[in-house]
């Protein structure tokens, strides 16, 4: 928690290693279970670290993404790697989330 009251969250990635089962990640594991309230997020653009960010968007985040000029401009190409191997394989989907 910030001073002025706000939340932060740095990171916001997919499991790996031995956070994983051979079954992969549950939803459960996934869910965001925190307020989205004045939450920022920081990050950079790793699997690890924005992996779950599709998760943070479906929740209902819709505060800005802070980070490096360089992330910035990967971060779409990561999210929809993300997507494509996590979520779906649908385009019109991915399309309309990374918008």
């Amino acid at each position: 928690m910030c001073d002025d009251g706000r939340s932060v969250l740095f990171d916001c990635g997919l499991f790996q290693g031995a956070e994983t089962t051979t079954q992969g990640a549950s939803f459960e594991q996934l869910e965001i279970e925190f307020s989205l309230d004045d939450v920022q997020v920081l990050t950079h653009v790793h699997i690890d670290h924005t992996g779950r960010i599709p998760y943070l968007l479906a929740a209902g985040f819709r505060g800005p993404l802070y980070c490096c000029e360089p992330s910035a401009l990967l971060l779409p190409l990561f999210l929809e790697g993300a997507l494509k191997f996590y979520f779906t394989c649908n385009n019109l989907l991915i399309d309309k989330f990374l918008k």
